[in-house]
């Protein structure tokens, strides 16, 4: 695939993404989180159901115990508790929050992968996990020390919090099953086990109703199901098989601009210096995150540079060393 059409895939999906948070404000307004999950991760599963079909061999190899056990936690992490805690974000907190905050995802899912995986990460991202902690802790706070100390903080984008922790945990356990089976074979049983899950607890906790649906009911599930659901995540997958993942995640910060633009221009919600603060040291803390061997390899190659940052960093060592 040319690197321009990979480009222009990997845009649309990012668009499609960053537009999804604001038809979902929409739509919990009539439907309870728990009911649009189940709905909508159903016709997801029956829509990756029938692409497998289509495809020869990939999806007739048996799936291990172990790729189940995987699978059903992915359903759990990734599509229950993501999804309803998402959706009922965003019942209480606005569409910008919910997209500053999931702007942070890669570094939630560092952090996971150095806390149980072992992963070694050099100390430039751990650098870029800080920054963009504060900035996801100044988001929180709205900047205000007293919302720390008292821990007041509003409960929507502590489930923005949580949601993007769950996504992080799909994420990780997803790595040794993309091994052994397809993408698409992945997201359809999970898919499915996510929405078993979300049904046991909708009748559980009696929140599995069915509204009636009008039709922008029906055009806002539309667009989230099929839109920023399916197309979405076919549009991804191609661009990132054409480019590599670091090169795809660079459009991820298209779905930070579209998110808070639909926030402020559709749904009339402010954006005050707090968020602005808060964006920009998470974007800065991700880039650090995700570029860190770009810029160490860098610093490897142009080792006149790497002395003048290392006489930034340590002025008062050189300048021993000059006098002695």
């Amino acid at each position: 695939m040319p690197t321009h059409r990979a480009h222009f895939l990997l845009t649309l999906a990012a668009v499609l993404w960053g537009m999804q948070p604001m038809f979902v404000k929409w739509l919990v307004q009539s439907m309870t989180p728990v009911t649009l999950t189940l709905m909508r991760y159903l016709l997801i599963s029956l829509v990756m159901f029938v692409l497998l079909f289509w495809q020869k061999d990939s999806h007739r190899r048996p799936i291990s115990p172990r790729n189940w056990m995987l699978l059903a936690l992915m359903g759990f992490s990734g599509i229950a508790i993501n999804n309803i805690v998402q959706f009922e974000g965003l019942k209480l907190s606005t569409v910008t929050n919910s997209t500053l905050i999931a702007s942070a995802s890669p570094t939630v899912t560092a952090a996971l992968a150095a806390l149980f995986l072992k992963e070694r990460l050099i100390p430039l991202q751990w650098v870029g996990m800080l920054i963009s902690f504060f900035g996801a802790l100044f988001l929180l706070t709205k900047g205000r020390l007293d919302v720390l100390l008292n821990l007041s903080f509003n409960r929507g984008d502590v489930y923005f919090v949580i949601a993007q922790t769950g996504w992080s945990v799909y994420a990780l356990l997803s790595v040794p099953v993309l091994r052994e089976i397809s993408a698409t074979r992945a997201v359809a049983w999970s898919g499915l086990i996510g929405s078993a899950l979300s049904a046991l607890w909708g009748i559980a906790s009696g929140q599995l109703l069915f509204p009636p649906m009008t039709p922008g009911v029906l055009g806002a599930f539309a667009y989230i199901t099929f839109g920023g659901g399916v197309c979405a995540m076919l549009c991804w997958n191609l661009g990132v098989r054409a480019v590599g993942a670091s090169e795809a995640s660079i459009f991820l910060n298209i779905l930070l601009v579209i998110g808070l633009f639909c926030g402020v221009t559709f749904l009339d919600e402010p954006f005050r210096i707090q968020q602005g603060c808060g964006s920009l040291a998470i974007l800065g803390g991700v880039y650090l995150l995700t570029h860190s061997h770009k810029v160490q390899a860098w610093r490897d190659t142009h080792p006149s540079k790497r002395s003048l940052l290392q006489l930034i960093r340590h002025p008062l060592r050189h300048l021993h060393r000059r006098a002695r």
